[in-house]
């Protein structure tokens, strides 16, 4: 029997002409198959992707702590300098104390981002889980606030996971509901 590109020469009497290509395409289905299971028992690693996004949020709050401390220190500075000098000392507050407080924001960022991940690996939750937010927001603030001592830091990490749990508890900061089979509001329509 002599193969020609898979199938079985026309003059060996017929047969089974795609017999290679079924048994190839159902090893491939069983390979996929293996696959799928094999990555549904393994927890994922975190990906790239979730880095690049936690670096583009640094990113986004450090603008944002320029954005809201400039007109504060501006402001604040000329209100307390003299008359003359109300332009030139709220430019020099604005040039030096407003990249301190968006490298505050950048870093609690950071930190509630770090612990985040962390404590739902830990738990064993998506990301998204609130539990874990406010585990982690109690954490990043008690990191902050270290400095100021044990109970200082505890206080501090209950204040900020305490604001964490007030934002979960409000309709506007809570996630959607996702778009699937567990979704029952998908494909319907929202009067208001």
């Amino acid at each position: 029997m002599r193969l020609l590109w898979g199938r079985k020469a026309a003059d060996d009497g017929g047969g089974d002409e795609l017999g290679i290509y079924r048994r190839l395409v159902e090893f491939r289905l069983q390979e996929y198959e293996r696959e799928r299971t094999e990555a549904a028992s393994t927890p994922a690693a975190p990906a790239l992707t979730t880095i690049a996004v936690g670096a583009q949020q640094i990113g986004i709050s450090f603008t944002a702590g320029l954005v809201l401390g400039s007109p504060y220190y501006g402001f604040r500075a000329a209100v307390k300098a003299p008359t003359k000098n109300r332009r030139a000392a709220a430019w020099a507050a604005i040039r030096q104390q407003s990249p301190q407080l968006a490298s505050m924001f950048a870093l609690y960022n950071l930190l509630y981002t770090v612990s985040r991940v962390g404590v739902s690996r830990l738990r064993g939750t998506p990301e998204t889980d609130r539990t874990s937010d406010i585990i982690a927001a109690f954490l990043t603030g008690m990191t902050l606030s270290l400095r100021g001592g044990l109970a200082h830091s505890l206080r501090a990490g209950t204040l900020v996971g305490l604001f964490v749990y007030l934002l979960h508890l409000s309709p506007r900061f809570t996630p959607a509901p996702a778009v699937g089979a567990g979704n029952p509001l998908q494909g319907a329509a929202v009067t208001v």
